[in-house]
């Protein structure tokens, strides 16, 4: 083998190593699902306009959102069983991403004095 294909064959791996570990980070998993189902269930379980208001973003669900790899709330719900999918309402659980992401930085803070 040639040095130029044992460089490409190098590169091949490294790239190849990247990828399929930036893939697995970026996966829930069931702790952060069974974490949101625990701190969330409150407002999973009905919509948010029913129940009055959605969470506040320093809320332990709303940590708990943050801690799922760019909030990924369609991953948690492909991780719920069949049962848990009965007990929460999807969409609900979908806008948990948006919602905690409201307000991320201090400077966000409806109620910050900068």
């Amino acid at each position: 083998m040639s040095t130029g294909a044992k460089a490409v064959a190098i590169l091949l791996v490294v790239v190849c190593a990247f990828v399929c570990n930036h893939r697995a980070d970026a996966a829930c998993t069931l702790e952060q699902k069974n974490e949101i189902l625990k701190n969330c269930m409150v407002y999973l379980q009905s919509p948010w306009l029913v129940r009055g208001v959605p969470p506040w973003y320093t809320t332990n669900c709303c940590i708990s959102v943050k801690k799922v790899p760019d909030m990924d709330m369609q991953c948690i719900w492909n991780l719920c069983t069949q049962a848990e999918k009965k007990t929460i309402l999807e969409e609900s659980l979908l806008k948990l991403k948006g919602h905690c992401s409201l307000w991320d930085t201090p400077a966000g803070h409806p109620h910050s004095h900068s």
